[in-house]
């Protein structure tokens, strides 16, 4: 394709180059020629001019003649009048004659010669028009008259044609090779358009017929690589969409109307923001806004559409642009995948590293976060309280040795689901976080017997113990476990957090633990609340004893 393009390319610039040189020395010889022509213009216009001058001359001259003649056969003073009026407009005329061949010698000599003897003959003929007067006067005959000076006259007027006809033939030569010059310069001219106007025409036939080549080749490229397109588009198993430069949808395939169970003339009628899930409507415009305001070329995004049954589909789209040569956009082309078996498998896996697999509580690591998040709030919120109750089942080890693990595991998802029913039916209220997402209370298992329930927003410090007091209550009931009834007995620590003493969930979970160990030493089943003036050394205490307890 780049060889192709490139032989293209330079055949194009040879035949430009060919065109502006042929283009460029036609130019130069229709400047000259049009030079030479102007020039035998100007010469044969003077030459009409010249020969104008001397038919009028002529003309004069024999005017001039003939009143001559008249009045010497007639004797009449009318014609004696009209005689004189012809005679003044020769040497008007003469003067003409004169001054139109100045600038040629040969011209000019004539000329004088030419007015030297139209001159004498003036002269010559109006002394014999007084003489011819004064023997009129006498009473002489016109015959007598005419007879005497016409062998002089015929003379003269000889040498006045023969001057004039060499003024004349002069002229007709000089113009016979100004004609000859001019037929040439248009020969040649006529020539040298010819070659030009079948060189142009060869190279235009040239270039036009690559160009037609070219173009049949790029039609032929485009309509494959459009029906690659179409297939692509109509027949992948992905979803695809083509929206406008206003991001309506324009068309949409097969795979995305099954995606998402509408029909295409549904679709093409809604827009994708009728079907996206409200919380990424807004996601989903930005992320358009910025590749059509020129921030990238594509982008990828996952978000939910509601399926026409109702049920949440997640999909990964990437929208890429095709713009035009103004670089605006013009086309936004999208693939929408189904991902929703991915993420429900990372829900899931997010799920169970983030839960009891036995009971389905949230495990420790979550729970660390949830207090650690509740001592950032109550940090900032002074009259955020909250609380960790911290449990052990009573003698459960018995209960594992004497009935089993399986009826231990029974024990443990009964009391998993009493402590939900408890802090489900407490009387604290519940508040939202910062973010707005309201997890109320925690119930969560940490290892083996040992419970943790979170209380967040409480109204007092009594709210936790009554919440203590209705899980030993629950627990009091029997439970059956293989055949048997069982009581889960359970004693429990309670902490308050305090924000201007615990920092992270771990010295709050410590404490929690102490106090637990304290309701153990006082009798079991029952609860204590941490103090915050016992000594050192109790905690210390307190807390090897309960790392024993939890290792026996």
């Amino acid at each position: 394709m780049n060889r192709i393009k490139s032989a293209t390319v330079g055949s194009v610039v040879l035949a430009m180059a060919l065109t502006m040189v042929a283009s460029a020395v036609f130019q130069i010889i229709c400047y000259r020629n049009s030079t030479r022509l102007e020039d035998v213009a100007r010469r044969d216009a003077h030459a009409r001019d010249v020969m104008v001058a001397l038919a009028g001359l002529r003309s004069a001259v024999q005017d001039t003649g003939i009143d001559y003649d008249e009045y010497l056969l007639s004797g009449d003073s009318r014609s004696l009048e009209s005689y004189r009026s012809a005679a003044v407009r020769v040497p008007a005329l003469l003067q003409q004659v004169r001054a139109l061949t100045a600038d040629d010698p040969v011209q000019a000599a004539s000329a004088s010669a030419l007015q030297s003897a139209i001159d004498t003959e003036l002269q010559s003929w109006e002394q014999d028009v007084d003489v011819a007067r004064l023997k009129f006067m006498q009473g002489a005959s016109a015959s007598g008259i005419v007879n005497g000076v016409d062998a002089q006259r015929t003379g003269r007027i000889r040498l006045i044609l023969e001057h004039m006809s060499e003024v004349e033939q002069h002229l007709r030569t000089g113009y016979l090779a100004q004609m000859q010059d001019a037929a040439a310069s248009q020969s040649h001219s006529l020539v040298s358009a010819s070659v030009y106007r079948v060189f142009v025409l060869l190279a235009g036939c040239t270039l036009i017929l690559r160009q037609q080549a070219r173009q049949r080749r790029t039609e032929r490229h485009c309509r494959q690589s459009e029906e690659l397109f179409r297939n692509a588009f109509d027949h992948t198993a992905t979803g695809m969409a083509m929206s406008d430069e206003n991001g309506r949808w324009v068309k949409v395939n097969r795979a995305l109307c099954e995606l998402v169970g509408h029909t295409e003339t549904e679709l093409l009628t809604r827009g994708s923001g009728s079907i996206m899930h409200p919380d990424d409507v807004d996601t989903e415009r930005g992320a358009l806004a910025g590749l059509s305001a020129g921030s990238g070329n594509d982008y990828q995004l996952e978000v939910r559409f509601i399926h026409k049954d109702g049920r949440t589909v997640w999909a990964l789209v990437t929208n890429s642009v095709v713009r035009n040569e103004d670089g605006r956009p013009q086309t936004f082309i999208a693939h929408v995948q189904d991902i929703t078996e991915r993420r429900q498998a990372e829900d899931r896996l997010r799920h169970l590293s983030l839960h009891d697999a036995l009971t389905g509580l949230p495990n420790r690591r979550l729970l660390v976060e949830r207090i650690q998040r509740g001592i950032e709030r109550a940090k900032q919120d002074p009259n955020f309280r909250l609380a960790v109750l911290f449990l052990d089942l009573d003698h459960f080890k018995q209960i594992n040795d004497s009935l089993g693990h399986a009826a231990g595991d029974k024990l443990l998802i009964a009391v998993a689901e009493r402590l939900g029913r408890c802090v489900r039916a407490g009387d604290p209220v519940v508040n939202c976080d910062a973010s707005g997402d309201s997890h109320g209370h925690t119930v969560a298992r940490l290892a083996g017997d040992e419970f943790t329930v979170l209380l967040e927003g409480l109204r007092s410090p009594a709210d936790a113990l009554a919440v203590a007091q209705r899980i030993l209550r629950e627990l009091a009931t029997p439970v059956e476990c293989c055949g048997q009834e069982v009581r889960a007995a359970a004693s429990i620590g309670i902490v308050h957090g305090d924000a201007r003493r615990y920092s992270t969930a771990r010295e709050l979970l410590a404490d929690a633990d102490a106090a637990l160990y304290k309701a153990k030493a006082a009798g079991r089943a029952r609860y204590a609340v941490f103090e915050q003036d016992l000594q050192t050394s109790d905690l210390t205490r307190l807390a090897v004893s309960g790392e024993l307890r939890r290792a026996g």
